[in-house]
Parts: C-alpha cells; structure tokens; sequence
C-alpha cells in the first residue's frame, strides 16, 4: 500500500441526480471584469428568457428545477432587470470553497472508527448497496482501487455529473472529494486499503473546481441532481458565509424528495456556521480533537447538530497525473461530516422508511454527551455532542403509542377507531417527530388464529376506521390489537366489546361538522361525455352519520337540479354515501358518475352536505370548475434527457416527456414529436433503423399508444450522428399532424460531436 500525503481540504457540499439545467449558448466563458455573475428568478422562466435575449443576453444558463437562470450582467445590465415586474430575486453568484488544514503523515490509524462506536455498529447493519450517497465535492476518482467497486452508475452508464464543466465525467481533479468518498464507502475486506463506514454506492457529484473555489449555482445544481436521481442523502463538506436564496431553495427541493444534505460547519474557527450546515433541514457537522475538545479550526454556533473526530482522518487520496491509488492523512470538518454521512446511510439501509426529519432527529438524539459539554443537552460549540453510530442504530427502545375505541353501530355491528403513532422520545429535540414509523398494525377477535392486517407499508402515523362486522351478544368479546414499529418494537392493547360505544344519532344540525379530505381533479373536457368524480369528507362532529341521512346535496342555490345528473343519483340534486354508516373520526365517500351537455361553456357545479329532515351542514364551497369546450391538443413541457457529447461512430438515446393538457387524447398515429427551427426541417441525426423512433426525417414517434388528457406522454428516440465534428442544436415540437403545432417551449438539445 503507498501512502501520500495530502494537504487537507474542507468541504461544504450538496446532493442532486437528475440534470436539472439546460445550456443556452456553447460559449460559455469566463466572466468580464465588468460583469459579475447573477442567478435571477422569475415567475415566469419563458417570458424573461425572451427578455434577456432582447437586451442583447444571450449567453446564460438555465437552472429548470428552480426556474432560475445564470446570466453576467454589468450595472446597467442588472439595473434593468431589476424593474421586471415578475422578478423574484437577483443576487449574486456567490462564491463557494474548500478549506486547506496541514496533514500528520505518518498517522496510519482509522481511529474515528472506534472513536465514534462505528465498528460496534457493524454487528447491526453494514450498509446497503441499494442505497445511494452523493459526494458533492471536487469530483470522485471513481478508478480507485478501493472505491471502483462502490461507485454509482446510472442507465446510461455514467457516474454522476460535472457541473464545473457541464459533461458526465465527474472525474476528482482535487483529491478532496475522493477522501470523503473513502471515508463513507471504501471497500471493506478486500485486502486493500482502507474500511469505509458504509456498503453502499457513491454518486459523485463535480460542484468545484481543482482549485477548490467554485459558484454557489453549481452547488444548487448539484444538490438538484442528487435528489432527482434518487441519493438518500448527500455529502457537502463546502459551503459559504452569506446567506443564497438559491441555495435554500435546492436544499428544500432536497427535502421535498427525502434526500437528507450533511454538511460542513467550516475552518474558520468562526462563532458562526456555514450555509448549507446553519440550514434547518440539514445536519451540520462540526469537528472535535483526540482529547474531544473542540478542533481549533472548527466553526461553531446555533445550528451545529452534532460532532465527530476531525483531526488526521486516514482514507482514500488521489494525486493528479498518476494512475496510482494513495491513501494519506486529512483534517477538518469536511472528513468528520463523511463519518456522519456514512452513519446515517447505516440507519437508512436499517429503516429505508425514515423521512429526513426522522433520521436527522435519530443522529442528534442518539449523540454522546462529551465532558466539554459541560452537562447540558445542547452546545454551540458541539451541537447535541459526538457521533455514536451503534446507538443511532439501536436508539429506538420504546414501543409506539396506541389508541383505540370501540363502537356498536346499534345493528349488532362492531368498528374500531384506532390510531398508532411511534413515541417521539426525546421531546426536546424535534418534539413533532417520530423516532420510528409503523410498520405493522393488526387486529384479531378473540382466540382467532389469523391476524387482519392493515398495513401494506410503513407509515409515519396508522389510522383507520375498522369495520369488524357482526359479533354475537350472548358473551363478551376481547378484540387484541398490535403496533410495531420499524425498530421492531411492539405494544398489544385488548379491547372488550361490553365496554363498545353505541351511537348517538342527533337531531340537532350543530351536531353535524365535516372537513373535506380528498377531491378529484376539475374538468377539461367535451360536450356528451361522462366522468366519474369523488369526494371525501371527515365526520368531525358529535353523532354518527347514516346513509339515509346524510347525502351530497346540489348548491348555489340549494336543492336546484343539476345539468349535469345520471340515472345513478339519487335525485336530479342529491347523491349518496358509499357507506352505510360512518362513525365519529370516520370517512364519508361520495362516488358519482356526471354526463357533461351539450352546451359549450364554463360551468361551477356546486355541492354541499346535507343531513335530510334535519338540515344543511356549513357550505364550505365545494364546487367543480368543469370547462366544456372542443377537442383541443395543447401540451406543457416536462423533462428531458441530458445534452450529449458523442462520438462520430457511436448512437444514442434521447427523450422528452409532455403532458396533455388538452381535451383532446392523443393517438399515436396523430401526435407526434416534429423537428423545429424551421418547422419540418429534416434532422442531421436521424436513425434509420425502424426501431429508432423515427417516422421520417422530421418525425418521431410517440412511446405509447394513447396518452388521455392529464396524462404525460414520452418521445424516445435513437440519435445516429453526423459526420461533420461539431457543436449542433437539435430543436422540436410537438405537433398534432393534419391539425396544428403546439405550444414551442424551445424544447432542444445541445449535441457535441467529436
């Protein structure tokens, strides 16, 4: 094994998988000196690409997931866009970067591994290869020895994404982002090298340059990436001072699509944190010495969640221009942050269930308490305290909550209200949250030998109206019920049905109180067609609901005979409960069928409850806007694969997905994906080969058969390239042939022949 030593660098980082930006120009250069770079959001992201171009900008990035855009602009420049009415933000372009710490060469033991309780920690789980991490860093030497076999690839063979120079190769030019890769993943028993904490895959996402100072943008980008390609969590061992509006709104899309960001404090050995570690939903990580007092070059303050060791860290390393594996020495919090990625990727390869609130809860409460603490639970200086990776793992002891009734509905018939919940222990930490979910909820009526399961999943929180059907009165009956939790914690509680609640059938209309639950969508549709609508409503009041009382009602006015009636209603301006009854807590389905007239127009159908005999309930203002109008084609963008750089004798495969937001279904023999700039042109990159997707020179076919309105059709399609070298710009439209061209959102690619 040769060993180097590396200086140490500190990383503040992001995760993000699916591309998430669009070029605009190929000439992408570095900004004037008159110009500074800005991101721009807009509330309408077309409208000003066509501004800025007007004004002479046509060289900018598009960042789609957020609806922003990377454009330079001088202070005349920005001082223009500043007064577009639809201008959300403009801030600069800010500056992202590494931190430099001396390394101990001849340091040659993975300490932090006993340190941090990780080896105890393997006795419960070693990872899972299904996974993902994402290195948001200077890029993964992804050929290491020790990390070649750990390495994410995505469908089409690629490795992650380089958002430094927007291509597919996120090739370490640094060395940073391959010592944190190490830290997490480094192939275990392999007789090389070092032990990573984790067995799970490495995403490497490129954000910063081989000088170790990059653009908060590109972070954002690749925080999007990593999301979008499905990391359960991402490593950002960089970040920044100020505070970047496009950076929180990376990590909250983040959040949205449950992938966890761990992040760096910083080096600065400042009384406050970095962004994105200060962030709410985000861990930050700070760094302790041997003697766990905090290091001298750790920042500190509100927001740290907890510590880990961060002084001399032995892992993987790479040296520019060799082919060689290194392993060397790294200090700072950009390599204790990697040992709490890695633990909690542990914890998700135990509990894929847990949601970020949930794991970021479990690393914070389950943290030792150190002496520098003092004996207080919470410290700026070291957050909840130091990693313990085997007591996150085991930290949920407790059983979860149960609580249940239950009911005779007066006709022999029995239900249960029941509710089950995990224990939220500890309370002062995120006192909402649950440690664990739910991942088994079931019931039996006395000796039964079969349970009756009502789960199919874990959930965060069970609840369900049970009807358990008839029991006989000549005895008592014992209704058992058992929760378990993800951790494998149980709790059984018995109910008797002597002790049944009988319902209380009020006369009194206050007695009558709802909230709505769930409706179907509003209409765009035709004259004469027939559709199926649903509502569903929570009985929150005091009395039980029966079926021959409460009914949906026509509104606005009340009782009118509704346009749009079948013979299933009850009457032209009454429709019935799907159920029979339905208890206090309990819900109320409403599945109707309604025939649209002939009529073209803009119609309201209004509806509210009724308990007939007794009285209306509180008009909360249910209605349908249902839009009748002749078969249109329109279609709204979606997504699209990645640009391409390609070689001369190799094809490729794009696609585009739309969706049809029109009343028209599109038939595959009618819409079509066409070539654009100019309409009809006949494309460079046809393929010939009648599976390629291709119709003719300027046509390509739809993926399915029929896509109906509100459904999201996709064109796939086989690209052969020309022969010519270059940088070309493949446009298309959507177009129903014989009838019109759709909207053009300027859907294209950037291809990149060699």
């Amino acid at each position: 094994m040769k060993k180097t030593t590396n200086l140490l660098i500190l990383f503040f980082f992001f995760v993000s998988f699916l591309l998430p930006f669009s070029n605009v120009s190929a000439n992408y250069q570095e900004t004037p000196e008159s110009k500074k770079s800005f991101i721009l959001k807009t509330e309408n992201l077309h409208q000003t690409e066509e501004k800025l171009k007007k004004i002479g900008l046509s060289d900018f990035k598009k960042i789609d997931s957020l609806n922003s855009f990377i454009v330079d602009l001088d202070e005349k420049e920005k001082s223009l866009i500043s007064q577009d009415n639809s201008l959300i933000y403009l801030e600069e372009n800010k500056k992202i970067k590494i931190s430099e710490i001396p390394n101990d060469t001849y340091f040659s033991n993975q300490t932090y591994l006993q340190s941090s309780n990780i080896l105890k920690s393997w006795d419960i789980n070693t990872g899972s290869q299904d996974i993902v991490v994402a290195v948001i860093d200077t890029g993964v030497n992804y050929l290491h020895e020790d990390l070649k076999d750990s390495i994410w690839t995505n469908k089409l063979g690629y490795h992650g994404y380089d958002f430094v120079n927007f291509d597919n190769d996120p090739m370490d030019d640094n060395g940073h982002g391959t010592s944190i890769a190490g830290i997490i993943a480094a192939k275990r028993n392999n007789s090389l090298g070092i032990t990573g904490i984790a067995n799970v895959k490495i995403m490497p996402v490129k954000a910063v340059p081989y000088t170790g100072e990059g653009v908060v943008a590109d972070l954002a980008m690749a925080i999007i990436y990593a999301a979008d390609n499905g990391a359960r969590i991402a490593n950002v061992s960089l970040g920044l001072a100020e505070e970047s509006n496009v950076l929180s709104e990376a990590i909250n899309y983040a959040k949205n699509k449950n992938c966890l960001i761990v992040a760096a404090t910083g080096n600065m050995n400042r009384n406050f944190i970095d962004n994105p570690a200060r962030n709410p939903s985000v861990i930050g990580v700070t760094a302790i010495n041997e003697n766990e007092i905090r290091a001298s070059y750790a920042n500190y303050g509100l927001g740290t969640s907890l510590t880990a060791p961060g002084n001399r860290i032995f892992t993987t390393a790479f040296e520019k221009r060799s082919s060689s594996s290194f392993y060397g020495y790294s200090t700072g919090t950009s390599f204790a942050t990697p040992q709490v990625t890695a633990s909690v990727a542990l914890l998700v390869s135990q509990d894929p269930s847990l949601n970020i609130e949930q794991l970021k809860k479990r690393m914070e409460a389950s943290a030792k308490k150190i002496s520098a603490m003092g004996g207080v639970d919470y410290d700026i200086e070291y957050g909840y305290g130091k990693l313990d990776t085997y007591n996150a793992l085991v930290f949920d002891k407790l059983p979860p909550d149960i609580i249940s009734t239950i009911h005779n509905t007066g006709d022999g018939n029995y239900y249960l209200n029941i509710q089950s919940i995990d224990n939220k222990t500890p309370t002062n930490i995120m006192p909402d949250v649950p440690i664990s979910n739910i991942r088994s909820l079931k019931y039996k009526v006395d000796d039964e030998v079969i349970w009756n399961e009502l789960l199919t999943k874990p959930t965060l929180k069970a609840e369900f109206i049970q009807n358990i059907g008839k029991l006989s009165n000549d005895k008592e009956h014992v209704i058992t019920i058992e929760s378990t939790d993800t951790a494998n914690n149980k709790k059984t509680i018995t109910l008797n049905s002597k002790d049944a609640l009988l319902p209380t059938a009020s006369s009194s209309i206050q007695d009558y109180r709802y909230e709505l639950i769930e409706q179907s969508p509003y209409l765009k549709t035709t004259p004469n067609q027939t559709h199926s609508l649903k509502l569903t409503f929570k009985n929150t009041g005091s009395t039980i609901w029966n079926k021959n009382t409460v009914k949906l009602g026509t509104s606005n006015p009340k009782d009118r005979g509704s346009l749009f009636k079948t013979d299933k209603w009850l009457s032209p301006n009454r429709v019935s409960m799907k159920e029979d009854y339905v208890p206090i807590g309990g819900l109320a389905n409403f599945e109707f069928t309604i025939l649209t007239p002939n009529k073209i127009g803009n119609y309201s159908e209004y509806f509210c409850l009724v308990a007939d005999g007794i009285g209306w309930m509180k008009d909360i203002g249910v209605y349908w806007k249902i839009d009748i109008e002749n078969l249109s084609y329109h279609a709204q963008y979606i997504d699209q694969s990645p640009y391409l750089n390609i070689k001369q004798d190799e094809n490729a495969t794009l696609w585009v997905e739309y969706k049809n937001i029109g009343t028209a279904t599109w038939l595959k023999d009618t819409v079509k994906l066409g070539t654009s700039k100019p309409l009809d042109r006949e494309s460079v990159f046809h393929h010939k080969s009648s599976d390629g997707g291709w119709l003719s020179y300027n046509r390509i076919s739809m993926d399915q058969d029929s896509v109906n309105p509100g459904e999201i059709a996709r064109f796939s399609f086989t690209v052969t390239p020309p022969k010519i070298p270059g940088i070309y710009y493949e446009y298309f439209r959507p177009v129903a042939d014989g009838i019109t061209w759709m909207k053009d959102y300027g859907l294209f690619w950037q291809i990149v022949v060699d």
